[in-house]
């Protein structure tokens, strides 16, 4: 069932829906056979992301640069089809190493580019100009070198 109604005086509207899958015998999984790359998957959203592609057929490569991290998240998917590469997105040779590894899956189908970096939590005037050039390598050059990783030859 789908409600649409006014919301405030500027006419904005709010839609509510319900649905029921109750009918379906089988649900499909929504991303079986499908290879998602997910990189800071061994952070929080990373992890939780990973739960959800994996339950939902997808083959998952949980990408972060902490080892440790990546381990315990691969702890949590047991019998899932999930591979983890230690990798730093700020060098584009680490990044075509996991393009390979997503290729024992037959190649990249979706990408979750999650990783990133907020820096220190201070003032402007007290922050430092290392850690705003380590913001920007990683948060945008390191997402641009995970878009614009090669596909892999085999």
């Amino acid at each position: 069932m789908l409600t649409l109604r006014r919301v405030g005086s500027i006419g904005v509207a709010a839609v509510s829906a319900t649905l029921n899958f109750s009918s379906c015998e089988e649900k499909q999984p929504r991303f079986a056979g499908k290879t998602i790359v997910i990189t800071g998957g061994g952070g929080a959203f990373g992890r939780v992301g990973a739960k959800y592609f994996a339950k939902e057929g997808a083959n998952v490569v949980l990408v972060d640069v902490n080892r440790k991290a990546l381990d315990e998240a691969m702890a949590t998917l047991p019998g899932a089809n999930v591979e983890a590469v230690a990798c730093d997105v700020r060098d584009a040779d680490s990044v075509a190493a996991v393009v390979r590894t997503a290729q024992k899956f037959g190649g990249v189908d979706l990408l979750w580019n999650n990783a990133g970096y907020q820096g220190q939590m201070k003032p402007l005037l007290e922050y430092s100009a290392k850690d705003v050039q380590l913001v920007m390598d990683i948060n945008v050059v390191g997402g641009f070198n995970v878009l614009q990783a090669p596909p892999s030859t085999g």
